[in-house]
């Protein structure tokens, strides 16, 4: 446990009548503020799902990573799951919004690329065209 958890579960201890404390500390750490080897935002960390039959791929990286690739992996049943980053040949474009990048190739049925950067723009990403 590291020390941010420690002080934050102390003080927890110290005041029982205060439940919502442990509650916001649990969150905390369950996200990764206080987790040990976990990744942070700052984490240069990636994991990706690849999926060659529906021409995409998406890329995880930061707090997508602190609660662990298990679940990711889960997520990624269609697909091939890696601790790397999507590949990029052929690639039409890509939309990293804040939870994720999503990477579009070469027939995908989704539109044109301007389609697609069209609905990544609705959705507060931004879009960046392929190689």
């Amino acid at each position: 446990m590291s020390a941010p958890c420690a002080d934050v579960r102390a003080m927890a201890v110290s005041s029982r009548p205060r439940a919502s404390v442990l509650v916001v500390a649990s969150l905390l750490c369950l996200l990764g503020a206080c987790g040990k080897g976990g990744a942070t935002a700052g984490s240069d960390k990636v994991a990706s799902c690849h999926t060659p039959k529906f021409k995409s791929c998406r890329e995880y990286r930061g707090d997508n990573l602190a609660l662990g690739l298990d679940s990711l992996k889960k997520l990624c049943a269609d697909g091939e799951f890696k601790e790397a980053a999507c590949p990029t040949e052929g690639s039409i474009g890509a939309c990293q919004v804040r939870e994720h990048k999503d990477l579009y190739f070469e027939g995908y049925l989704g539109g044109a690329p301007d389609a697609l950067e069209k609905a990544c723009k609705a959705n507060a990403g931004e879009f960046t065209t392929g190689k």
